[in-house]
C-alpha cells in the first residue's frame, strides 16, 4: 500500500510539473510539426515495443514487493512520463521517490531504480558499440563517458566484498577512535546498500539486461527505418536524446511516447485491482 495522501500529493506534483514542462518546451514544436510525413506510424510502432521491453524489465524487478499489476502500469505511465519530460534525466529521482512511495521504503525505491537504470546502460552501451562496429553511427565523446563510467561501476561492484572485508578488518584491529568508528559506520551503509542492490539484481541481471538489449534494438530498428541506415541521422538522434535537446525526431518520439502512456493510463483504470503475488 502507498504511504498517506500528503506524501502522495508530491506525485501529482511532478506529474503536473511534467505536463508544465511539456506544454512550456515542446508544444511550440509540436504545432510546427507536420505529422503525415515525420513517419509518426513508425514512431508509435517502436514506442509501443520499446516501452513494452523497458516495462517488462520494470515489472520483474518490482516482483515479490507486493505491486498489483495496475499498479504497475501507474508506476510505469507516471514515472517514465515524468522522466521523458524532465532534462538530463532528472526524472529518476521522481521514479524514485514514486517507486518507494509503492513499496512503503524510499531506500527500496532508489535501489529499484538505480537497478534499473544499471541493466539499461549496461544494454545501451552494448548496442552502441554493436552499431559502431556494423557502422551504423559514430562513437561520440558522450558515449566514451558512460562507458567509462559503466567500468568504473562494474569494477565498484565487483570489488566491493573483498574491498569490504580488508577495510572492516583493518579498522576493527587499530585503536578505535571516532573517526574510525565513524569509518566503521559508513562502511556498514554502504554494504547494507551493497546487499539491496545486490538482493535486487541477483538472479535477475541476465533477463534484465537481454530485455533492455531488446529495447535499445528496437529503437536501432525504429531509427534505421526513420533515417535509411543513414550513419549522420542516427548519431544525432541518438546524440541528441542523451543531452535532451529538441530535433524533430526527438519530439515525435515524444509525442509517441505519450500517446503510449496515455493507453496505458486507460487501460490501468478499467482492470480489476487484482493484487500480485510476493514471490
Amino acid at each position: 500500500m502507498p504511504f498517506d495522501k500528503k506524501r502522495s500529493l508530491t506525485v501529482y506534483i511532478c506529474v503536473a510539473l511534467g505536463v508544465f514542462c511539456m506544454m512550456y518546451f515542446y508544444i511550440p514544436s509540436i504545432i510546427r510539426i507536420d505529422f503525415t510525413s515525420c513517419s509518426f506510424p513508425i514512431f508509435l510502432a517502436g514506442a509501443i515495443t520499446v516501452h513494452f521491453f523497458k516495462a517488462l524489465r520494470l515489472y520483474i524487478i518490482l516482483l515479490g514487493y507486493g505491486i498489483s499489476f495496475r499498479q504497475f502500469l501507474h508506476i510505469y505511465a507516471r514515472t517514465t512520463f515524468v522522466n521523458l519530460i524532465f532534462p538530463f534525466k532528472s526524472g529518476e529521482f521522481f521514479r524514485g521517490y514514486y517507486i518507494g512511495n509503492q513499496v512503503n521504503s524510499y531506500y527500496n525505491g532508489y535501489m529499484i531504480t538505480i537497478a534499473d537504470r544499471f541493466a539499461d546502460t549496461c544494454a545501451l552501451i552494448s548496442c552502441v558499440v554493436a552499431a559502431c562496429t556494423l557502422g551504423y553511427m559514430k562513437f561520440s565523446n558522450i558515449y566514451v563517458f558512460f562507458t567509462l563510467f559503466l567500468i568504473l561501476i562494474l569494477m565498484a561492484y565487483w570489488l566491493f566484498e573483498p574491498l569490504y572485508d580488508y577495510w572492516n578488518h583493518f579498522l576493527i584491529i587499530k585503536k578505535g577512535t571516532k573517526k574510525r568508528l565513524n569509518a566503521l559506520k559508513a562502511l556498514e551503509i554502504l554494504k547494507k546498500a551493497f546487499l539491496r542492490l545486490k538482493s535486487v539484481i541477483g538472479g535477475r541481471f541476465i533477463i534484465l539486461y537481454i530485455l533492455s538489449v531488446f529495447a535499445w534494438t528496437s529503437e536501432t530498428v525504429m531509427l534505421h527505418s526513420v533515417f535509411g541506415g543513414q550513419l549522420g541521422g542516427m548519431s544525432i538522434y541518438l546524440n541528441e536524446i542523451m543531452t535532451d535537446e529538441s530535433i524533430t525526431e526527438n519530439i515525435v518520439y515524444v509525442v509517441a511516447s505519450i500517446t503510449v502512456f496515455a493507453i496505458i493510463e486507460i487501460v490501468a483504470l478499467i482492470i480489476p485491482k487484482v493484487k500480485s503475488v510476493n514471490l
